[in-house]
């Protein structure tokens, strides 16, 4: 399916009104940051109601996993608790983690952009930059943004339990 077919899908669905959902992959085999870049602008672009994301898991007996097999990137042991599956030199375990903490807020960030016309484009440019940019500290940076999220969802359910009324 190409890009351009999603984007007619869900330019058609809101303009019926039907909600739409993405459902989105990182880590697949001979994936980059780059490429899962263009991932979330098309998220931008069609500007989804829900967005699921999930790590690639290589099931066997599926094309995708002969794919790794092939270019022998299958992870000897996998490291479900880090969600480790395979071990790609252009796109390392702690990068594929960065790419999931940092998911929506890309999206947003790129909705965002969008609205700013040429200083948008420009910025975005620079972000690409320093997003895909090797030295980024990504264990550090997935990190902070998986505290953020467990606080966030502490306040949640503190407010769901204590405050129902304002939840």
């Amino acid at each position: 399916m190409s890009n351009e077919q999603i984007i007619r899908a869900h330019d058609l669905c809101r303009e019926v009104g039907i909600a739409t959902l993405t459902y989105n992959m990182v880590g697949l085999p001979r994936e980059t940051k780059a490429r899962f870049l263009d991932t979330v602008k098309l998220n931008a672009r069609v500007r989804p109601n829900r967005i699921v994301l999930s790590v690639f898991y290589p099931y066997p007996h599926t094309a995708l996993h002969d794919i790794a097999d092939q270019d022998g990137i299958l992870a000897t042991e996998f490291d479900y608790e880090s969600e480790s599956y395979l071990t790609q030199p252009r796109f390392p375990v702690q990068e594929v983690r960065f790419c999931w903490a940092y998911f929506v807020p890309a999206i947003r960030f790129y909705q965002l952009l969008a609205k700013l016309g040429f200083l948008g484009r420009w910025v975005g440019r620079c972000a690409e930059a320093v997003y895909c940019w090797p030295y980024l500290p990504h264990r550090l940076l997935g990190a902070l943004a998986l505290s953020l999220r467990g606080a966030f969802n502490a306040g949640k359910l503190f407010l769901r339990r204590r405050l129902p009324k304002l939840y």
